[in-house]
């Protein structure tokens, strides 16, 4: 997961219709944005059901880490737009939590 998010940002920096869709993700909280990258890949040939309950189970996961409650607070409650995230960068959110220890699938 983490070299698509490194081809992306070179793509970025070559072209600007890329440039826009990296700057969103780097906005993201690192262990969010990885856990999505790894289910979208793990859940790829699932059927829509499956799907469906495998999202709820990670919007679940996610909404209970610090993470969520940052973001709540930097772009709704205080309107900063500067959350402080666990993580600092994608790298240090390789070590994605186990999907079969924490969502059941």
């Amino acid at each position: 997961m983490l070299e698509l998010l490194k081809d992306l940002k070179a793509c970025s920096d070559q072209n600007n219709l890329y440039k826009g869709i990296f700057a969103r993700l780097s906005e993201r909280a690192p262990l969010a944005v990885m856990t999505i990258l790894q289910c979208l890949h793990r859940d790829e040939h699932k059927e829509l059901a499956e799907v469906y309950e495998s999202d709820l189970s990670v919007a679940h996961f996610l909404m209970t880490k610090h993470d969520f409650r940052e973001g709540v607070r930097a772009r709704l409650i205080d309107n900063d737009d500067r959350p402080h995230w666990d993580l600092d960068s994608f790298e240090q959110a390789t070590r994605v939590p186990d999907l079969q220890t924490n969502f059941g699938q």
